[in-house]
């Protein structure tokens, strides 16, 4: 007798494992994974295609904001000259690497500017400079960083990756 899977378009696992500590051995493929909470993935995951990752939902920056560590992409929209401290982030796995995007977007007014801060001991390294580069200053403008740390490191280091114009 053979048998059969048909994956739904959202299939439900969680009857192949125990709940509280899910393992699954071997290969799988997958055109869609959604993760809540931390996983695990042994020597690595491989990934074939280009990623896609949701962003959080756009945040006012006031004039302070520290950045969630929740979420790999975030949206801060300038409300005002603000200081964005990164996240504190835990202790890294080793050779892991933590990435961040920040998309800065001007409000209706423009003309803000941003400081950057680094929380818990961290420092930030900018890419080719010591000070943090110029974002885009009218209304409704973008500016997009990336913020990328590895294991072993209170290092931050930092770039401007795009900015509107």
């Amino acid at each position: 007798m053979t048998s059969v899977f048909h994956s739904p378009s959202q299939p439900d696992f969680s009857d192949l494992a125990p709940r509280a500590d899910p393992t699954f051995t071997g290969s799988a493929a997958f055109a869609s994974l959604t993760v809540s909470g931390t996983a695990s993935f042994g020597s690595g995951l491989t990934v074939d295609a280009f990623p896609s990752v949701v962003a959080a939902a756009q945040m006012d920056s006031g004039a302070a904001l520290t950045l969630p560590a929740s979420s790999a992409v975030l949206r801060v929209r300038l409300t005002g000259n603000a200081t964005l401290t990164l996240p504190a982030m835990s202790v890294l796995p080793a050779n892991a690497r933590t990435t961040l995007e920040v998309e800065l977007v001007q409000d209706g007014t423009g003309g803000r500017t941003v400081a950057w801060a680094a929380g818990s001991g961290d420092t930030i390294e900018w890419d080719y400079s010591a000070v943090a580069p110029a974002i885009a200053a009218a209304a409704a403008k973008e500016t997009h960083f990336v913020f990328r740390r590895r294991a072993g490191s209170t290092c931050w280091y930092a770039a401007k990756i795009w900015q509107g114009v």
